[in-house]
């Protein structure tokens, strides 16, 4: 089985002359923040390039704390336009229509970014493109989601030929202090501290046929990003399988060195490599028990004392306190809000 290690290079180096764009803009240096980082300017000057998981990481890490603005992420998103994305973006403008571009989206956006999974609801007479982030939190997870719906909405403008539109948000971490950004970009339509991270907007808008549109070329287009989704997918993503067996046995949680010995590793190993990915055995639990909580809370019946058993919790006052501190608000508050 092969890991993904430091050195392991997985996320295209693209969009890093578009980071660049955004920081000298605002009067940064982002050569400096790349010495930093330790990488060299002249491994962003070719389009077929990438970084490793970590450098990457690195990049949008020193970023967020050089630019002093919170909602810089929305800036950077505004610069992903249809074009900065490559092969894909190539096939999503030889599509037939919009829905037809956010189905290769979603197919190939663990090529552009595996720090993203995104999920395509129809729901009455909206469209919905939900955003899921993988082991990231805090400043860099705002910052991710920001950059992906800025560019989501630029490239539906795009699409539809306008330049200003509105779009209906629900965002999964705590109201900024600062809103005019969002307010200017997407229009009045703002909701926080939501289950999801999720961009809405009419479904009529689906079938807007492309004037670009050639089936040949997004078969080329997308032939490419099947090659290099191919290659990306040559590496196991540890992530996930350490997650994998974490949901293997319902009701039971493995601990770290039941799932080293699964995987033929020594429990030195196996934190070594959870470390070189920014990560660890209790994080990964945690996020786990997270998204299961949520799940039962919204979709079942379950009482509070039985899906604490599932998670594994022998009290159910300590699943309480835990939720609390993963939401900011205990289960039962959360179901009521959100259920």
């Amino acid at each position: 089985m092969k890991f993904i290690e430091r050195k392991t290079k997985i996320i295209p180096s693209l969009y890093l002359p578009i980071l660049r764009q955004a920081i000298e803009e605002q009067g940064y240096n982002f050569e400096q923040i790349l010495d930093k980082a330790k990488i060299s300017a002249d491994s962003i000057d070719h389009s077929d390039s990438s970084l490793s998981y970590i450098h990457f990481k690195t990049v949008l890490k020193l970023i967020i704390k050089e630019v002093a603005d919170e909602n810089f992420g929305l800036a950077v998103g505004k610069y992903l336009n249809i074009n900065s994305h490559g092969d894909l973006g190539i096939a999503a403008m030889s599509s037939k229509n919009i829905h037809d571009a956010i189905l290769l989206a979603i197919k190939y956006i663990k090529m552009q970014m595996p720090l993203l999974d995104l999920q395509f609801i129809l729901e009455n007479d909206d469209a919905i493109i939900r955003i899921t982030t993988k082991h990231i939190k805090g400043t860099l997870k705002k910052f991710i989601l920001d950059a992906t719906i800025a560019s989501l909405h630029t490239i539906r403008a795009y699409f539809l030929n306008k330049k200003h539109i509105t779009a209906l948000l629900r965002l999964n971490y705590k109201e900024p202090k600062d809103l005019n950004s969002y307010h200017d970009l997407f229009g009045a339509k703002l909701y926080f501290n939501t289950p999801y991270a999720e961009y809405v907007f009419p479904k009529k808008e689906l079938e807007v046929v492309f004037p670009l549109a050639n089936q040949t070329i997004k078969r080329i287009a997308e032939e490419k990003c099947q090659q290099k989704l191919a290659a990306l997918e040559g590496h196991v993503d540890l992530l996930s399988v350490v997650k994998k067996y974490l949901l293997s046995t319902p009701g039971h949680f493995p601990q770290l060195p039941d799932i080293a010995s699964k995987l033929h590793l020594s429990d030195r190993t196996l934190k070594r490599y959870l470390n070189q990915l920014d990560a660890n055995y209790q994080e990964i639990l945690n996020n786990t028990r997270c998204d299961l909580a949520i799940k039962y809370l919204l979709t079942t019946d379950l009482a509070i004392a039985e899906i604490s058993q599932l998670l594994d919790y022998r009290d159910p006052s300590n699943f309480g306190t835990a939720f609390k501190k993963w939401t900011g608000q205990s289960p039962h508050n959360y179901r009521k809000l959100h259920g």
